[in-house]
């Protein structure tokens, strides 16, 4: 039988597991005790490009007519530099958000949404190229960019009579925005 109510201790300020971050442990009315543990938090630093600022579509080629450039790093929260996980990020880009009918597509996708994985911290930088559709009409409004992403969750093995370490399972920090938009 596990927990079924908490009691009155807490006791804080513990570091259990050596992860730079506090630990809490939480008595119950029964003979047990809860470890709450705080999993690595990241911050993300992103840089999100799109050129050319002004499409002249005379310019453009088969393969590409805009050029979006994402690159990502982190860093660990508590400013560790020696710790190197490998994370990675699921993303979206979505250009023409809210704007229809569509004006271009990703030529690795053939649609105005494109979906993939970055990881970190072998890859620093990642290019897609966007296509201009046939017969566009509105030529005034600027083409919206739009980025969001998520850490891609990782599935654990629970381990027996031990503590785990919680280094593989970080979280994003959530000060920070995931999303980014530019019009172009």
């Amino acid at each position: 039988a596990g927990i079924k109510t908490f009691g009155y201790s807490l006791s804080g300020g513990l570091d259990v597991d050596n992860n730079s971050y506090p630990d809490l442990l939480v008595g119950s009315l029964t003979d047990r005790i809860a470890l709450l543990r705080s999993r690595p938090v990241i911050n993300i630093s992103q840089n999100f490009t799109v050129t050319p600022t002004i499409i002249d579509p005379s310019k453009c080629t088969a393969a590409s007519c805009i050029e979006v450039q994402l690159c990502f790093s982190y860093l660990l929260s508590t400013g560790n530099l020696n710790y190197k996980k490998n994370i990675t990020l699921m993303y979206t880009l979505e250009a023409d958000k809210d704007k229809r009918p569509i004006r271009v597509r990703f030529s690795e996708s053939n649609a105005h949404v494109y979906r993939g994985h970055f990881s970190m911290p072998e890859t620093k930088c990642m290019t897609h190229n966007l296509l201009l559709v046939d017969n566009i009409r509105d030529k005034l409004t600027p083409i919206k960019l739009s980025m969001n992403y998520s850490i891609s969750e990782r599935e654990g093995r629970a381990r027996q009579n031990s503590v785990r370490s919680l280094d593989n399972f970080p979280v994003l920090n959530q000060n920070q925005t995931t999303k980014e938009q530019i019009g172009r």
